[in-house]
């Protein structure tokens, strides 16, 4: 065991050990997925399955369906008007833990002018404005834009014109793993903070798998939000990421083993889950 996690800490800070082959692994992989995947629609498609067949499931055993079904639909009307990228509704001043968000004026404008009543687009307003805690922690983790099989690709590793020809393929790929990020960060989020607080009415406290242990919940509102953040980054990561380079079998790192796994790693994260 000791073994093992020396050797996977020696790969995450230094890479594949024979970095000549590793460079034809790593485009025999970008031409699979621009043979296979690039420029696909239908991948999209297949991708966004991931919410109905695995997130909701997941999530309706602790949250119920009915609510997990009103928290994606909830989730992807916000994210509809945002290009698939919540990030968008905020300015955004500083880097990290220390970066700050605010609501943009010309979002704030929008929802005013094409809302029924005034009522509706306070409450359109306030919903944005209680994110602010989740995009923070996303943004500070790198989950508001993440993809896993950009690491088997190696788009990370340099930048030539086979990396930016494989990354462009992957328009639609993207687009579609990003919805499903974001929508199970958000929905994860009104969750966990609805479910707090329908706990705290039945003189019960929740239960954080996150902090494996239960939650006082006359802790202060912003103190409550930052942990529902947190606690949505972790019901994401694992019922929609984690499967990242460094987190696969140690067999399929590196080598034709590489090869060999692409595209596994999420499929076997998964199985882990369910």
């Amino acid at each position: 065991l000791v073994d093992v996690l020396l050797k996977r800490a020696e790969f995450a800070v230094s890479g594949a050990q024979d970095k000549f082959t590793e460079g034809f692994i790593k485009n025999f992989n970008q031409f699979a997925f621009l043979y296979t995947l690039g420029f696909n629609v239908s991948s999209a498609i297949v991708n966004m399955s991931q919410v109905p067949l695995v997130i909701i499931p997941m999530l309706s055993g602790k949250f119920g369906l009915a609510e997990s079904i009103d928290a994606f639909t909830s989730a992807a009307g916000m994210l509809g008007g945002s290009k698939t990228n919540i990030k968008e509704y905020y300015n955004q001043e500083g880097a990290g833990q220390d970066a700050t968000f605010t609501l943009k004026p010309s979002v704030i404008k929008k929802i005013q002018d094409t809302a029924i009543s005034k009522e509706q687009a306070d409450i359109r307003v306030r919903q944005l404005q209680e994110l602010i805690p989740l995009i923070k922690e996303a943004n500070a983790n790198g989950q508001l834009y993440s993809m896993s099989f950009m690491d088997e690709l190696g788009m990370n590793e340099s930048a030539n014109m086979l990396d930016k020809v494989s990354h462009g393929s992957a328009i639609f790929f993207n687009a579609a793993e990003r919805f499903n990020r974001q929508a199970t960060l958000i929905a994860s989020y009104n969750l966990v903070r609805k479910k707090m607080a329908d706990d705290f009415k039945k003189g019960k406290k929740y239960f954080s798998e996150f902090d494996g242990e239960f939650i006082d919940p006359k802790t202060s509102t912003a103190k409550l939000r930052e942990f529902a953040a947190r606690e949505a980054l972790y019901i994401t990561q694992e019922t929609n990421g984690g499967a990242v380079l460094e987190t696969a079998p140690r067999w399929s790192q590196e080598g034709w083993g590489r090869v060999a796994g692409m595209y596994k790693s999420f499929g076997l994260q998964m199985y882990y889950t369910l």
